[in-house]
């Protein structure tokens, strides 16, 4: 799903704070050099755990936001969505995904991340047909290639106006399994 690559840069944008292999991530993360690190590390285990818990011990507000972001997305629970106070786009695209509504989408203001949030409902909820509100033809086009992928089914490949993208979605496997 498109917020999955939003969701990696997030995660790359604090690699230095590195990989959570570690069972006790929370103890690891709490002895990171500096706070930006622990934030960035707390985030990660959070998103990893699907544990609001670690959101908890960010410091940076930006990051505390992702963290409740990719809880909620992550877990599905929409009441984590409300404890994202100052990015109101950001919580919209976190209700439209925990609720499988896309009319959350339609309140956002920012038109990529709005593009990202019509993307990841019209693929969570197989409805290719959410997929025609996103920004540009691009967006729009792995949209239907999503949902052609997630439901296994081809039909949906013809709503796709770029030849490469419409012949990768029609090499897509078809059917239950």
């Amino acid at each position: 799903m498109r917020f999955n690559a939003v969701l990696a840069i997030f995660l790359l944008l604090g690699s230095s704070a590195g990989c959570l292999d570690e069972v006790d991530a929370f103890l690891d993360c709490g002895q990171r050099p500096s706070q930006d690190d622990r934030d960035w590390c707390y985030m990660e285990a959070g998103w990893q755990n699907h544990d609001l818990s670690y959101c908890g011990s960010i410091k940076r507000t930006d990051i505390k936001e992702s963290c409740y972001f990719l809880v909620g997305t992550g877990s599905g629970d929409q009441t984590v969505c409300g404890m994202i106070q100052e990015d109101e786009d950001r919580r919209n695209w976190c209700y439209a995904v925990t609720t499988d509504d896309p009319s959350h989408c339609d309140a956002m203001n920012e038109a990529t991340l709005k593009s990202s949030c019509y993307e990841d409902t019209g693929v969570k909820t197989g409805e290719a047909s959410v997929c025609e509100k996103a920004a540009s033809d691009n967006d729009r086009d792995w949209c239907f290639y999503n949902v052609a992928r997630e439901k296994k089914d081809k039909s949906v490949c013809g709503r796709i106006t770029q030849k490469e993208v419409q012949t990768q979605c029609n090499m897509l496997p078809t059917g239950s399994g």
